[in-house]
């Protein structure tokens, strides 16, 4: 079967996803654009063929230069789609692939993160509703909440959107709960700075004091060094690594994986090295809807978004929690991320795709 996959860019674990297609019998190819602003370490090596898009960015829109002309020269059997409306030929490739008779398939977040939506929302989800084979989701808490605003069900499937980590952790004692590791981009929505004061907090108010790793880097870097440096808090920035052995040696000794603003995979990242997310509780502030795996108290933590005392509270409160339960948490994180790669991606698309 030949499957053409539409991305806007290629990120490591998307890589490492379609690997596994590959492995399949099937013939691959991903269009994708290079992301000028971040490095996600899509060098990872490719078992399918790839071809760069040139990408221009107009405001709040973007073009793929040539996604339409390759769609009509590669003739794919099938065809997986980032259902990214801001981009302005998404809308003439599914188009196409309509009038083609060629099966198009979307995956995207839905609009978890909307309460309420207008006519022009409703207008273009069904739009795409009615151009696509199948709507998969990121998860099923995106099928829920499309379900709420009465789409079509039986064009709406999900996929719990996940990532493979060859170098795991296993649950374990010998893990010290005062060491928590943020694994992300340093940029604005992470929201680290509200995790610096209450660390500041902790040790000036009651004598706590936790150790921060960071595994990344980005534009908020320089400013992040120097509030740590400023509050006296202990902080180590690890820079960029994508080494998933190098990540695992770090994570070994910690109990908490924290992400004190808007979360996405990193949930799921975590989980795989048996930390135990510590993540805000509004799901639909979040990157991507991921954070709603966390279940409080099962698999994970969770404080009140951008609220410190929160946030001071629950690690104060996680500090002084017993080896057993903590064991039992991370246990579960762990357990969560076993199933959510067991069936494969692979095996669960192509269910989906035939």
């Amino acid at each position: 079967m030949k499957i053409l996959i539409i991305q806007p860019s290629l990120h490591k674990y998307r890589v490492d996803l379609f690997n596994q297609l590959k492995k399949k019998d099937n013939e691959i190819f991903v269009l994708y654009s290079k992301d000028k602003k971040y490095s996600y370490g899509a060098n990872t090596k490719k078992k399918f063929f790839t071809k760069i898009l040139k990408r221009i960015d107009f405001k709040f829109f973007y073009l793929q230069i040539g996604m339409e002309t390759f769609l009509l020269k590669y003739k794919p059997d099938k065809v997986f789609i980032a259902a990214d409306f801001r981009c302005l030929n998404f809308w003439l490739s599914i188009t196409l692939c309509k009038l083609l008779s060629i099966p198009v398939f979307l995956h995207g977040h839905g609009m978890f993160k909307k309460s309420k939506i207008n006519f022009f929302n409703r207008l273009i989800f069904n739009y795409s509703l009615l151009m696509c084979t199948k709507y998969i989701c990121y998860n099923g808490f995106v099928k829920k909440k499309l379900l709420l605003f009465n789409f079509d069900r039986k064009k709406i499937t999900f996929l719990n959107n996940s990532l493979i980590n060859k170098h795991c952790l296993k649950p374990s004692f010998n893990r010290k709960k005062d060491e928590l590791i943020f694994i992300g981009r340093l940029r604005r929505g992470t929201n680290l700075e509200l995790l610096f004061y209450a660390l500041h907090s902790l040790k000036k108010d009651h004598n706590i004091i936790y150790k921060l790793k960071i595994i990344g880097d980005g534009e908020n870097k320089l400013k992040l060094v120097n509030l740590a440096k400023f509050l006296k808090i202990n902080v180590k920035f690890l820079g960029n690594i994508y080494d998933d052995i190098k990540i695992r040696n770090i994570c070994k000794n910690s109990c908490y994986g924290i992400y004190p603003g808007n979360a996405g995979l990193s949930v799921v990242h975590y989980m795989s090295l048996s930390l135990i997310p510590i993540v805000h509780d509004d799901i639909v502030f979040h990157n991507g809807p991921e954070p709603s795996y966390v279940k409080k108290k099962f698999n994970g933590i969770t404080f009140a978004r951008n609220n410190k005392r929160s946030l001071i509270k629950i690690l104060k409160k996680i500090y002084f929690l017993k080896q057993k339960k903590i064991l039992s948490i991370s246990q579960n994180a762990h357990e969560t991320y076993l199933k959510l790669n067991y069936p494969s991606f692979s095996t669960k698309l192509l269910k989906i795709l035939v």
